[in-house]
This record gives C-alpha cells, sequence and structure tokens, in this order.
C-alpha cells in the first residue's frame, strides 16, 4: 500500500530529527576535541618555551665560561657570514658592539705571522693538503697596541644536504702560558749550562791569574816587559770578565724574569736564595777582577752581598704616547731572553738580531725607537756597529745603549765617546735599563 502524504511526511521528519541529533553529537564532540587541542597546543607552546629558555640559559653560561677562561668559539659555513662568540672582540680588543669579520682577523694578525696564517688558513678551508683538523699559534697586534700570543684549534666537515664546507672552533690567549713556559725551560737551561761555564771560567781564571803572577815577578827587571805583561793582564781580564759576566747574567736575569712571574711561597723562597748566591758570586768576581788590576799582591777583602731587592714600581714606558719599538743586538740566547723579557716588561715591542751586520740591515728598514747593542758579536761587534751608524751610514741619530761585560768604567767611558748613548754593565737590572731607556727617550 502506497504511504499517504501525512505518512511521507512523518518520516521526514523522524530522518530530520535523526539527522539533527547526530548533527549536535557531532558538533559536540568537535567542541570538546576542539578543547582538548587547544589545551595540547598551550602545553606544547608553554614546553617549548622552556626548553628555549634553558637553552639561551645554558649558551650564556657556556659563553660566560669561555670568556673567564679566555676562550672564544666561531662558527662558519661556506658563502655565509663568519659567526663568533663576543669573548672574541675581547681576545682582539675590537669594539664589543660590533660583530667581528674575517677581516678584521686578519688586519690584526702580526707582520711576522700574517703570510703564514693567512697561507695555512686559505688551505685548511679548500682542504688542499690539510686533515680535517688545524692547529696553529700566532701573534696579534690589538687595537690598543698591545701583542698577544693566541692559539686556534679547527674543525671542517662537509654538509650533507647542500655539500657546502663547515668550519668551527675555538681562539685561546696564550700568552701567559707562554711566556711562563718559556721563561722556564729557559731558566732550568741555562741555570745548568752556564753553572758549569761558571765553574770552568773559574778555574781558568785562577789558573791564569796564577800564570800571570808569576809572569809578572819573571818581568819585575823590565819595564818594558812588565807594561807588555801588564797589557796582557788587562786584555786576559776584560775578556774574562765577558767569559764570566755574558752567562752570569743569563743566570741573573732569567732568575729576576721568573721572580716577576707567579710562584708559590715556597718556590719564590728558593728562588731568592738562588738570587742571593748569584749576587754574593758577582760580588767575589767583581772584587777579584779589580784586585787584579789594581796589584796582584792586594789583600781579599770580604764582603757581605747585598740582599735581593724586589723590582718594583717600574711603569711601562711610552715614546710620544706609544709603546717603543726596541732593536736589540745580541748573538748569545740566553742574554735575547733576558733582555726580551725586561722590554716585555716595560711595555716595549722589540725584533732581535744576532749580530753589528744585521743591525745595519734591520736599521735600513725600520725605524727603531732605541738600540740595545752588545759589544762583542761575531761578523760585525757593537763598537764597529755604532761607529757605521754614527757616520751617517743607517738612522744616524737613534738612541744606542752598549750592553757589555767590561767590569772596568774607563773602557765603558770609551765607549760611550765612541758614539754610544749610555752603557750599562752585565748583570742588567730592570730598573737600570729602564732609567737608561727613558733617558735615551728624554
Amino acid at each position: 500500500m502506497n504511504p499517504t502524504p501525512t505518512d511521507r511526511v512523518a518520516l521526514l521528519e523522524r530522518r530530520l530529527a535523526r539527522a539533527e541529533a547526530a548533527r549536535h553529537e557531532a558538533e559536540t564532540l568537535l567542541e570538546r576535541r576542539s578543547r582538548e587541542l587547544d589545551r595540547s597546543n598551550r602545553e606544547l607552546r608553554q614546553r617549548e618555551e622552556e626548553l628555549i629558555a634553558r637553552l639561551d640559559q645554558g649558551n650564556r653560561n657556556l659563553l660566560l665560561a669561555q670568556s673567564v677562561g679566555g676562550i672564544a668559539s666561531f662558527y662558519r659555513v661556506a658563502g655565509e657570514p663568519f659567526i663568533a662568540s663576543a669573548a672574541l672582540n675581547q681576545l682582539f680588543g675590537h669594539d664589543p658592539e660590533t660583530a667581528m669579520t674575517l677581516a678584521d682577523i686578519v688586519a690584526a694578525l702580526h707582520p711576522l705571522d700574517h703570510d703564514r696564517v693567512v697561507a695555512l688558513a686559505d688551505a685548511f678551508q679548500t682542504g688542499q693538503g690539510q686533515g680535517p683538523r688545524l692547529v696553529i699559534e700566532f701573534r696579534i697586534r690589538r687595537g690598543d697596541g698591545a701583542v698577544r700570543w693566541l692559539r686556534a684549534r679547527q674543525e671542517r666537515s662537509i654538509d650533507a644536504a647542500s655539500g657546502r664546507t663547515i668550519s668551527s672552533g675555538t681562539v685561546q690567549d696564550i700568552t701567559d702560558r707562554r711566556t711562563a713556559q718559556r721563561h722556564a725551560d729557559a731558566l732550568r737551561l741555562v741555570v745548568q749550562r752556564n753553572l758549569e761555564r761558571l765553574s770552568r771560567a773559574e778555574a781558568a781564571l785562577a789558573e791564569r791569574v796564577s800564570e800571570l803572577e808569576t809572569t809578572a815577578k819573571a818581568l819585575a827587571a823590565s819595564h818594558e816587559q812588565t807594561e807588555a805583561a801588564h797589557r796582557a793582564k788587562s786584555r786576559f781580564l776584560a775578556q774574562m770578565s765577558h767569559n764570566i759576566r755574558t752567562p752570569m747574567n743569563g743566570v741573573l736575569g732569567m732568575m729576576a724574569a721568573l721572580a716577576r712571574s707567579d710562584l708559590g711561597a715556597a718556590q719564590a723562597e728558593q728562588l731568592a736564595r738562588a738570587r742571593r748566591a748569584g749576587d754574593e758570586l758577582r760580588a767575589l768576581i767583581d772584587t777579584i777582577i779589580e784586585i787584579a788590576d789594581a796589584g796582584i799582591d792586594a789583600p781579599l777583602p770580604v764582603e757581605d752581598a747585598k740582599p735581593v731587592a724586589p723590582e718594583q714600581g717600574i711603569a711601562p714606558l711610552l715614546v710620544a704616547g706609544r709603546r717603543p719599538f726596541i732593536l736589540v743586538a745580541e748573538d748569545i740566547e740566553t742574554n735575547q731572553i733576558v733582555l726580551t723579557s725586561m722590554l716585555d716588561t716595560l711595555g716595549c715591542d722589540h725584533l732581535v738580531v744576532g749580530d753589528g751586520a744585521q743591525a745595519l740591515e734591520a736599521l735600513a728598514g725600520v725605524r727603531f725607537d732605541a738600540v740595545l747593542m752588545d759589544i762583542q758579536m761575531p761578523v760585525m761587534d757593537g763598537a764597529e756597529a755604532t761607529r757605521r751608524i754614527r757616520a751617517g751610514d743607517v738612522a744616524a741619530t737613534v738612541p744606542i745603549i752598549g750592553i757589555t761585560a767590561q767590569a772596568i768604567q774607563s773602557e765603558r767611558d770609551a765607549l760611550v765617546t765612541a758614539g754610544m748613548t749610555s752603557c750599562l754593565a752585565k748583570p742588567i737590572g730592570l730598573a737600570a735599563l729602564a732609567a737608561a731607556l727613558a733617558e735615551a727617550f728624554a
């Protein structure tokens, strides 16, 4: 039987009611799901913010620890800007508000290290003849003029997705560590070698003085022969003075340099004892040489060596508001270390050469504020180099401070007369060197 219109309307109304109920149930379920999703999203955002905050704090702590330890980090992707921590600005004395670039780093390289560092860095970046790691030590000249030693550690990798080269690593200031290690190693070597030399020199001096006394008595009847013996003795004493005072200068100088470093109380006391013993030996040698000039029969006085006084209150030197540049002409490595250590303490830059001829070459190409000139050197000695400088060959007006082992004042005066600005006798103290340089700069 066919449904009537009324039946069809009722059927449609039932279907519509079921559809309305289903729609209402779906909307309720959707609203509940939406609230759950919104709550999950809020929880995720809060968790993300917490993780970002913890990561930022960890990064800040890491950067702070690097800064305290004098370490900076850097990161570079080929084709993208160079990225470095703020500690790199501190190491290079760069404006803290301006990010450093590779050009800033290259510009700060010391002239003596510039070409070597640039060549190594370029070869490492391109992978030419280099492994994936590079460690290099070099010098920089900071914005304030100070010269510092740095050690850079770098690793290279290739990004798998882009194929670009990635370089990352650290830079650390090793100036103090390098200086302390160099002084400690040099002191151990110098003390061992020079004590042996001093022992041999003392024995040779005693033997030679005895021989000269015998010769002087044998030639007493002849005035001419006596004068000849006296001249021979003077030459011998001058040579012995140089041979003894030169290693003595190294021993006492390296001890003085070590005393200016950080030492424990026990080490400082041991070093003070060693310095007192060295001063006593120096005083004894001076007395022996002076008595040999005065007369072979003169009595040997006994006097206590003066206690070693700490070198304090010596301010860095300046010339026209900048760090002085000093040429050091000295052929013995130990004395080179002693003099450059003192110049570092006095805030001076320096260049070291091994003889007078090299000093003339250096003066021809670079302007120096003063020259520390040793007297006895191979190839060309300090006296001849000074005469050529004063004759107008190169830098005729540069102050020249002679460094000599001669114990006789008249011989040192002769060197000043020959053209040296002043003359210092070995062993040289920091205060005496500072005073001589200050007078030369005046």
